[in-house]
């Protein structure tokens, strides 16, 4: 359910008026705020006081009389048009049953839609101001009085997401175990974890069971027979030694071919290798090796699948700075091929020593790594695996350290890593990539110098941690079997099941176990079975709440999906049995200390890309040869720029109404060159916008804008809907059986621009009461093309980016969109960001008994200054968040 925005005073004409005579965007946004219905003197107070009483005798002596004259003559006995008729309605919003359609009526007055401007019907400023107030004040009493009535249950699933992160957590794995799991349905707040939508078919419970055991075996896996392996990888390889090393192997696959123990085409692919080095043809653009103290330079081909430096079994010292190095040019790559010696699971570190070439410009060069695999030599394998670029700062001289950490587990590799043969189709060997990554221009800052590379599996004492003990706690271990399994059944289902258990649930779960134990050779595999039935039982994979007050485990629960999209850790399960986790004070300090956890981006991360429906972003696809510059790299920044924008304000607490308009965000550089803005570097930072770009905030970032085109170029209606839904939380109603799509055939058509098309579909009567409300605003974005950028023309005409709204108050172009928002929605968008915020946390749709306590959260955050963090916090310690 949405909300309208309920207005205490009237000042939308008067902010108008002002907005127009103030230029700069920050001016109106804070003249905006003095007129904040949520921030006007005496407000708060009188909240505390309200009469629960319907004030009929108000209705009859102020507010019928306006309604018969403003309202009755197009909605009343004489006619009815749209099939409403407002005298009708039950005026007793506490005891009656049309509340709801009284909120409808509140928003068309509130936003100047009704009376219609050119209607003959008169409503002065006064009498429309009488009749919001009294209804938002009755709309407030009939929601507390229906809230303190009976409250919500709730019962949905985990969401796909939601079942990774717990598994996670309560196996102390990384790997992801959602992605063979069907995408949950949007519900119409745009939510993938809304209870009306989070049914569960028998196929997916049988998944349940399937992912649990095989999460189970992954968190007891051991590999006795594995040995740590290292590869410690010195430059010099590339030196003067490397046609000794080709030399030598050219030979011998010579003699082995003519035995026919090698594939035949080795001694060639050596033999081309041996001519290339001798050669030297150097191309200090490509990838290559370099003597930095004689200034000697070379390009080395290596063979497919073969390396330089082969794996060893001793930890290795890291060696002094070397006086050889690989030094790899903007966009160039190196592949070190690790041949079949990575295990099957566990983790595996990439420490690289480099540095910048050159201390000049101000740029620096970035590594990325890939891990990959080709059986069939072909080149055109995908990469399985990538993560962000690293800044290398470190200066030449002076190289420093950047490592990564993979997980193995879960991570696309070779089919043929354990069954094929190496050096032979098909290849199983498996490939690590260093990319230089640095997108600018200048030389003399591009080139990355590495001296150093070591690769090594993780041993067991190193891992971050154990998910072993996680199953089997030394401190629970007697050697008892049969005590050992009631004890750790206990404690696991306790963790698995977010509450205490009863003594007859672990009775139950132990005597299963023993069932299952005859069957099992070892105690362990018994317990896996015993475990892999708490983990599909409905109490780990339901969020239940009851129908009586949220209980300490429900709320502790609530709380942990909400901000971690997972179980409660120990410290917050520690506060549900003396039920400290109620205490208002206690929820704030762990709320706040989630929000410190590393956790908490898994929250900026879902939120988000549900929030402004970043799948859309995700699944855009655009023709190559109209948008040459928009690569996968490119659609990959505009998507980290929406989350890393939310990340920050969270951390900062920023307000809420930078999301409208801001004059930052955080970008790469080659977001920023999309943009017209020079940055160096691909790590993303905050950037200010120049005023001239027409940029800041959600409504002009390209992402958004691009996701909302069709692909060839702006899509005002989808961008309209979009804002309407996504940022005012205020949908349209959807278009009427039947009605005609524009007719692209019709040469007459085919003549207009977008916007005259759009008129022309406005003027039909079955399509003008929707997109007359609809259209203007995606208009106003016209000034932004298919992926987002700036454009003054359109096929050789001007942008006509100008728009009238309901209330007949012309906006154009973003400059008026944002003045207009800020000028007289931001009361509006404050509340959508509770309602938005609200629906997600709660994991169901709001209800109209939900209305007071959203306006009370709304209030709260606007007095507090809108932070982000701020609203975050108040909804969390609302009645709304503890106690329905």
């Amino acid at each position: 359910m949405k909300f309208v925005f309920i207005p205490f005073t009237l000042y939308a004409l008067a902010i108008t008026s002002v907005a127009s005579d103030i230029s700069a965007l920050e001016e109106v946004r804070r003249e905006a705020i003095k007129h904040s219905k949520y921030l006007e003197a005496g407000e708060s107070s009188s909240k505390n006081s309200v009469d629960l009483k319907a004030d009929m005798d108000g209705f009859r002596k102020t507010i019928e009389p306006i309604i018969k004259d403003s309202c009755m003559p197009c909605h009343g006995p004489e006619k009815d048009k749209g099939d409403f008729r407002i005298d009708e309605l039950d005026p007793d919003l506490v005891n009656g049953h049309d509340a709801e359609w009284w909120l409808d009526v509140i928003e068309v007055m509130t936003n100047n839609e009704m009376p219609p401007p050119e209607k003959d019907v008169e409503l002065t400023d006064e009498n429309r101001a009488k009749v919001i107030d009294w209804l938002s004040g009755q709309v407030q009493v009939a929601s507390q009085v229906e809230r303190s009535e009976g409250g919500h249950s709730s019962f949905r699933r985990m969401t796909r997401y939601e079942y990774s992160y717990a598994l996670q957590d309560l196996l102390g794995l990384t790997e992801d175990f959602s992605k063979n799991f069907p995408p949950e349905t949007i519900s119409e707040d745009g939510f993938r974890n809304s209870s009306e939508r989070m049914q569960m078919t028998s196929q997916q419970f049988s998944m349940y069971r399937e992912v649990a055991r095989y999460a189970l075996n992954a968190a007891v896996y051991r590999d006795e027979e594995a040995q740590p392996v290292y590869f410690s990888m010195t430059m010099d390889a590339g030196g003067e030694q490397f046609i000794d090393w080709v030399e030598t192997r050219t030979l011998d696959f010579r003699e082995r071919k003519q035995r026919g123990e090698v594939v035949h085409t080795l001694p060639t692919q050596f033999g081309r290798a041996l001519k290339h080095a001798r050669e030297n043809e150097l191309d200090r653009g490509q990838t290559h090796f370099l003597n930095k103290e004689t200034g000697e330079a070379w390009n080395r081909v290596v063979p497919e699948g073969f390396s330089l430096w082969e794996p060893m079994y001793e930890k290795p010292v890291d060696p002094e700075i070397q006086s050889y190095a690989l030094v790899l040019p903007a966009r160039q790559s190196y592949e070190l091929d690790v041949g079949v010696s990575m295990p099957d699971r566990g983790m595996v570190k990439v420490r690289v020593r480099a540095s910048k070439s050159s201390n000049e410009g101000e740029g620096y060069p970035s590594l990325s790594l890939t891990w990959k695999h080709d059986p069939k030599n072909t080149h055109h394998q995908g990469l399985d695996f990538k993560v962000y670029d690293k800044a290398v700062k470190a200066s030449p001289g002076n190289p420093e350290f950047y490592e990564w950490v993979i997980s193995l587990d879960g991570l696309k590799r070779n089919p043929f890593l354990r069954t094929g043969t190496l050096h032979r189709m098909a290849h199983p060997s498996e490939q690590i990539v260093l990319t230089n990554t640095y997108q600018g221009t200048k030389r003399e800052e591009s080139n990355l110098l590495i001296d150093y590379i070591e690769i090594s599996t993780i041993t067991e004492d190193e891992m971050p941690s154990d998910s072993y003990t996680q199953l089997f706690p030394e401190q629970l271990m007697t050697g008892d079997e049969e005590l050992d399994a009631k004890e750790l059944l206990r404690y696991f289902m306790t963790k698995a099941w977010r509450r205490p258990v009863g003594e007859d649930e672990v009775q139950r779960i132990t005597k299963l176990y023993q069932l299952m134990r005859p069957a099992y050779p070892t105690f362990e595999e018994a317990m896996l079975e015993a475990y892999a039935t708490v983990l599909t039982s409905s109490h780990f994979l339901y969020l239940a709440q009851s129908e009586d007050a949220v209980s300490a485990s429900e709320l502790a629960s609530r709380l942990s999906f909400f901000l971690w999209g997972s179980i409660p850790d120990e410290e917050l399960q520690a506060l549900i049995s003396d039920e400290k986790i109620k205490d208002p004070k206690v929820l704030r300090q762990q709320a706040e200390r989630m929000l410190q956890d590393p956790r908490v981006d898994r929250f900026i991360s879902q939120f988000t890309h549900q929030w402004l429906g970043l799948e859309m972003l995700e699944a855009l696809r655009l023709n190559k040869k109209e948008f040459p510059q928009f690569s996968t790299s490119l659609k990959e920044s505009m998507l980290k720029e929406s989350m890393v924008l939310f990340q920050q304000m969270l951390s900062e607490n920023a307000s809420i109404i930078d999301f409208l308009h801001a004059d930052y965000s955080y970008m790469d550089q080659r977001l920023a060159a999309h943009y017209g803005i020079e940055v160096v570097g691909n790590h993303f930072r905050k950037v200010a916008f120049p005023p001239e770009l027409n940029r800041g905030g959600l409504l002009a970032q390209a992402g958004l804008l691009a996701m909302n085109s069709d692909g060839k170029d702006s899509h005002p209606l989808r961008r309209s809907i979009w804002l309407l839904e996504n940022i005012l939380h205020d949908p349209p109603p959807p278009p009427p059986p039947a009605v005609p799509e524009i007719d692209l055939t019709d040469p007459r058509i085919l003549e207009m621009t977008l916007k005259e098309r759009m008129e022309d579909h406005r003027n039909k009567p079955a399509c003008a009461s929707c997109h007359m409300k609809i259209d203007p605003w995606g208009i106003a974005l016209e000034e932004f093309d298919a992926i987002g950028s700036w454009r003054s023309e359109v096929e050789g005409k001007p942008v006509d980016a100008s728009s009238m709204l309901v209330d007949e108050t012309e906006i154009v172009g973003i400059k008026g969109l944002k003045r207009y928002l800020l000028g007289n929605r931001q009361d509006h968008f404050a509340q959508a960001m509770v309602e938005k915020m609200a629906c997600y946390a709660l994991g169901r749709p709001l209800t109209f008994s939900d209305h007071s306590e959203i306006e009370r959260i709304t209030r709260k955050t606007r007095e507090d200054g809108d932070g982000l963090k701020t609203l975050i916090l108040h909804l969390i310690e609302s009645d709304l968040f503890r106690n329905t």
